[in-house]
């Protein structure tokens, strides 16, 4: 938990350096891609190390999402209901949340 939570820490503030550079968009495509494959990475780890490096991919991707989020979101709606397309986007991240254990759960049963 240490390391994704370190490497979240230090991607969010460094990811808001790109949005004037490249498009917000893809940034969050490929913070979804570098996400899959640090889950990717950890279904098939045989070793601790390999479990720390899929930690970081996983602790990179969360973190930039966190902070590109709430932009894309208001980028994407329309200006008077920027409010709702924040709120859009992170009831839907705590909602699945708040389901990814039991789901979890009830798949390893």
């Amino acid at each position: 938990m240490t390391v994704p939570g370190m490497m979240a820490a230090r991607s969010a503030p460094e990811v808001m350096l790109f949005p004037g550079l490249i498009d917000r968009r893809r940034i969050v495509l490929w913070l979804s891609l570098i996400l899959l494959a640090g889950c990717l990475i950890a279904i098939m780890a045989p070793t601790f190390a390999v479990i720390l490096l899929s930690g970081t991919l996983v602790g990179i991707s969360l973190g930039a999402f966190w902070a590109m989020g709430l932009s894309v979101a208001v980028e994407l709606g329309a200006k008077e209901k920027t409010h709702k397309a924040a709120a859009a986007v992170f009831a839907r991240v705590r909602a699945a949340m708040i389901l990814e254990i039991p789901m979890g759960s009830l798949v390893a049963e």
